[in-house]
């Protein structure tokens, strides 16, 4: 069942060992409009624990100022409990946020930029989001061969996606990678198959942040939608894609060619999942 936010209360669990960033939350959370929240504090991890044992939490909100490697342990800690987790970093910690967000964290926030909009926003995403995957990860609608979500799960969850960016005013990307399959993949082919879908699906994971979203979108076709990304960032991310696929494209051009497209979802002028997919299967760099 997805966790319905506007109409339940929402237990945050805050840890942080700054009292005055607590009391900084604490006041921002009670200024957000039409959502409720309960809010506990921890001051380190090890309460930070006896309180999940204790109490249901919906949503963890962690204090980090650490190097990389101690990020990474946290986090990887935070996540096994099954609870979405966002981090407050200071602006200077921005890009190792980023890094975190391709695999252990679902959002950040950056401490210097605290705001009851920015704060309820994050929330409202991070928990809707983790909702509908583990919804949809308990009905077991994961592509087998690559990892990704099915075309059905896929659709589901970009909808969703692109009424939370025109509810936001967030433009995201839409990128598709098509492989166009050179010989006849008959039965004693699919091996072949499988393993290049599988090798492409692994550079896409290593590409992409895991707050993207990756799916197939049919046989030839794989997706992979940029959350909250801007038009700006999509030269970059191709770029970074193109480079990514470089040796593979070397190395299947005698079974399939690999191409890669992208659309700009504008929230101001939005359209569906169906018309993205097919700009970017037309427009191909």
């Amino acid at each position: 069942m997805i966790f319905d936010i506007n109409n339940c209360s929402v237990k945050i669990l805050l840890v942080t060992s700054d009292f005055h960033l607590a009391n900084s939350i604490s006041n921002h959370l009670k200024l957000i409009k039409n959502l409720q929240f309960e809010i506990k504090i921890a001051n380190n991890s090890i309460t930070m624990l006896n309180t999940i044992v204790k109490t249901p939490i919906d949503l963890i909100i962690l204090d980090i100022n650490k190097s990389q490697e101690n990020w990474n342990n946290i986090a990887i800690n935070s996540s096994e409990l099954n609870i979405p987790v966002i981090i407050l970093v200071d602006k200077d910690d921005e890009y190792n946020a980023l890094l975190l967000t391709k695999s252990d964290v679902d959002g950040y926030i950056i401490k210097e930029e605290i705001s009851p909009t920015i704060i309820g926003i994050t929330i409202r995403f991070t928990i809707e989001r983790f909702s509908l995957k583990k919804t949809f990860k308990e009905m077991a609608l994961i592509d087998e061969i690559t990892g990704f979500y099915t075309r059905k799960i896929l659709i589901k969850i970009a909808e969703h996606q692109l009424e939370l960016a025109k509810r936001n005013k967030k433009g995201l990307l839409f990128f598709n990678i098509n492989l166009d399959w050179k010989i006849k993949l008959d039965n004693s082919k699919s091996q072949v198959k499988n393993k290049i879908n599988q090798n492409i699906s692994t550079i896409l994971k290593n590409t992409f942040r895991k707050t993207d979203i990756l799916g197939v979108f049919d046989d030839d076709n794989l997706v992979a939608i940029a959350v909250e990304a801007m038009d700006s960032s999509s030269g970059n991310i191709l770029n970074r894609l193109r480079d990514n696929l470089k040796l593979p494209q070397q190395e299947y051009k005698e079974v399939c060619q690999i191409s890669t497209g992208v659309a700009i979802f504008d929230p101001e002028f939005p359209c569906s999942i169906f018309d993205l997919a097919q700009i970017a299967m037309s427009y191909r760099l």
